[in-house]
């Protein structure tokens, strides 16, 4: 599930076998298997999964840059396949320190797996959207309470992109209740756009500009939450931050800095960033 990032002119790949069955019952033993989670020792590197897109890309810009050596930490990078997946290894104390977005986090304490944030990943900000609802270039839909009896392109269901589609159709007076939400891919979507299978579509960087072309953009969802809020954050179990503070606060002191960095070199960064999520350099 998770595929090592070694840094270098290309991206090499070796992944970490961990079964879905395993996956799930390092889930299912909640909290209480993150108080057995082991203490590394002093030599070992500190296990990190992350994603290479932009809002969450730090951990690979603080590698590329040396940051995290400047910091004194010994980091071991790895890409994870998806948010379950990361939660599991944190959970089993396969990871160390891992990346997931607010709304699985809150989702995992009330069922009584208590994450702990170290350190932010992106923000969401309204001047600056990243992610957009996007419908087809003819649509009787102007705004987010037309969505109500409609169908809807999401990524994932009972996420972030769910509950913000369903706030902003019904902060605007209409019923999301009513409104049919669909798991599709983001290709999916502007293929459903542009036949006009669906109503409207939650479509994130880099989509947004082919959503355009293929439809129009309806609004931002997102704003429903926050103008800003924090969307990606890194976590771990709360056995292991207490057995190592002073490594949480130089990965937390780290990611802070690569930030700062991340945002005033945008030509740099998105180099970096080319590299290691292997997208097209245009798209980027």
């Amino acid at each position: 599930l998770f595929r090592k990032w070694r840094g270098g002119p290309s991206v090499e790949g070796r992944f970490v076998k961990m079964t879905r069955h395993r996956a799930l019952a390092a889930m299912m033993a909640g909290a209480a298997t993150l108080m057995a989670t082991r203490v590394n020792a002093q030599d070992a590197p500190l296990r990190v999964v992350a994603f290479p897109i932009d809002s969450s890309c730090e951990p690979y810009f603080a590698v590329e840059q040396g940051f995290f050596k400047d910091a004194g930490l010994n980091v071991s990078l790895d890409t994870g396949a998806n948010g379950p997946a990361v939660a599991a290894g944190v959970v089993s104390g396969d990871i160390d320190i891992g990346l997931g977005n607010v709304v699985s986090l809150a989702q995992a304490r009330a069922r009584g797996v208590p994450f702990v944030i170290v350190a932010p990943a992106s923000d969401y900000l309204s001047s600056a959207p990243t992610t957009l609802m996007a419908g087809p270039r003819e649509s009787e839909v102007k705004r987010p309470r037309d969505l109500s009896g409609k169908t809807v392109g999401i990524t994932v269901l009972n996420g972030l992109p769910h509950y913000s589609v369903r706030l902003w159709i019904d902060k605007d007076g209409g019923d999301s209740a009513t409104t049919k939400f669909v798991e599709l891919s983001y290709p999916d979507m502007l293929t459903g756009l542009a036949r006009n299978r669906i109503d409207a579509a939650f479509v994130s960087e880099p989509f947004i500009g082919p959503a355009r072309s293929a439809g129009r953009i309806l609004g931002a969802p997102l704003d429903a939450i926050g103008r800003p809020f924090p969307v990606a954050l890194f976590f771990a179990a709360p056995a292991w931050v207490q057995a190592h503070g002073s490594a949480v606060k130089k990965f937390s002191d780290t990611i802070r800095r690569t930030g700062t960095w991340a945002n005033r070199n945008h030509e740099r960064s998105a180099e970096i960033l080319v590299k290691v999520s292997m997208m097209d350099r245009e798209v980027v």
